[in-house]
């Protein structure tokens, strides 16, 4: 040979993978060393493993060499001694003169994977393959858009139709589902167990938003379900038709048998003053479910009235004044009156004293 020029060895094959599809391949051996990786479309872990076994440990050892005097039947892949370094002939230019040289070489990783890049028969093939069927699949492909338009079953009972725009499901001629590019149209009866539906999570036995449970404290969240209705944590009506709410303003009529506020428990339900009682809000001469401590002191307030203003029915009264215009008592009108008489003295005098005579 006129000259020769080597590179350091590579590191000894540990792995070897063979790529069969874009989603399958076979491997053997461990990432310790450098990975041989092939592609064929009938590879096996068996041909992975055997590959390993007759590789592993290998060194690629890169070199060049022109000029060279060659065995004229040496053809790529053998393998060669150049200068005391053993590797093969992966590039080959015979010169076919005189004394017919050849410039041979193991090319360095770099040409290897950038410049001339190495394709097996296998991988060529499988690109002919499929530049062919790419090919056939442009010129089939008019051919398939023309045949979209399609319809079928029976329309007395189930049938469909299928075309550019849209897909249809009818049932006696009826379309009960129709699928176009603005979204799906159901004409019938849905059942799911689970998914959306407007925001709403599709939940067992009921429908929640934001999360929400039945009694439960999320602010922002709705319920629907067997335990009834309910909108964030201050809003709720059970299946007995109970109602909680914070607050409410009614602009019609409320029509309620009870109605208590305040506290339950201690009995106190609250205070009603001003105009919360009406005309005609105490009907028939009741008080209807007021608590025991109010009706005792209106019952109070209508025994005062009739001190002053009418007949005395009490038996005693303790202290303060009474005020009226006339006292019966038995049915006899009480009265004031004067007495004179002769003191002991010798003097006059007189005293106020209540008479008591019929009307």
């Amino acid at each position: 040979m006129k000259t020769f020029n080597s590179s350091p060895e590579f590191d000894g094959f540990s792995k070897v993978v063979i790529v069969v599809t874009d989603e399958l391949e076979y491997s053997a051996g461990t990432d310790t060393g450098r990975t041989l990786t092939m592609i064929c479309p009938w590879g096996t872990q068996a041909m992975a493993d055997n590959i390993l076994a007759d590789i592993r440990g290998y060194k690629y050892h890169p070199y060049s060499a022109t000029g060279a005097i060659l065995d004229p039947s040496s053809e790529i892949g053998d393998g060669v001694t150049v200068n005391g370094i053993y590797s093969g002939i992966y590039t080959m230019d015979v010169n076919f003169g005189g004394e017919c040289r050849a410039d041979i070489s193991a090319p360095a990783e770099e040409e290897i994977d950038h410049e001339y890049p190495y394709v097996s028969k296998q991988e060529r093939t499988i690109t002919r393959k499929f530049a062919q069927v790419e090919s056939e699949f442009k010129v089939q492909q008019g051919m398939i858009s023309a045949k979209v338009s399609k319809t079928g079953g029976s329309n007395e009972s189930f049938s469909w139709e299928l075309d550019e725009k849209s897909w249809t499901l009818k049932a006696k001629n009826k379309a009960v589902f129709i699928s176009t590019e603005d979204g799906v149209e159901i004409t019938g009866k849905i059942i799911a167990k689970s998914g959306k539906i407007g925001g709403f999570d599709i939940l067992e036995n009921y429908l929640s938003y934001n999360g929400q449970t039945w009694m439960g404290e999320n602010s922002i969240g709705g319920y629907l379900g067997i335990n009834g209705f309910q909108m964030g944590s201050k809003f709720r009506v059970n299946m007995q038709g109970d109602l909680y709410a914070a607050s409410g303003t009614f602009e019609g009529n409320i029509y309620a048998k009870n109605i208590r506020y305040g506290e339950q428990g201690g009995v106190n339900y609250g205070t009603i003053n001003g105009g919360a009682i009406s005309a005609g809000s105490i009907v028939g001469g009741q008080f209807g479910q007021l608590s025991p401590a109010v009706v005792s002191s209106l019952q109070k307030a209508e025994d005062a009235y009739n001190v002053l203003f009418n007949n005395v029915r009490a038996k005693a009264i303790a202290s303060g004044q009474v005020s009226a215009d006339e006292i019966l008592l038995d049915g006899k009108k009480l009265g004031m009156s004067s007495i004179a008489y002769v003191g002991t003295d010798g003097r006059n005098h007189s005293i106020q004293v209540v008479t008591w005579r019929t009307r």
